[in-house]
């Protein structure tokens, strides 16, 4: 699993560093399961991100 969101990581890095720096709303996909038995593993990926979100914003963004 750690290959899979280090994989997501990368892909957002490199897209973020394309889009050069602008005022507008980044809008990064999580896909993982949300429900069913995999559920709580995607629930738990699902708050790394947000949290990790909230760091960068408290930051003031990217760029």
């Amino acid at each position: 699993m750690n290959l899979v969101k280090s994989a997501a990581l990368a892909a957002a890095i490199a897209f973020v560093s394309t889009a050069g720096a602008s005022a507008e709303t980044l809008k990064i996909a999580f896909i993982d399961p949300l429900s069913g038995p995999f559920g709580p593993s995607g629930q738990a990926g699902l708050n790394e991100w947000n949290y990790a979100a909230a760091q960068v914003n408290a930051k003031g963004g990217i760029g």
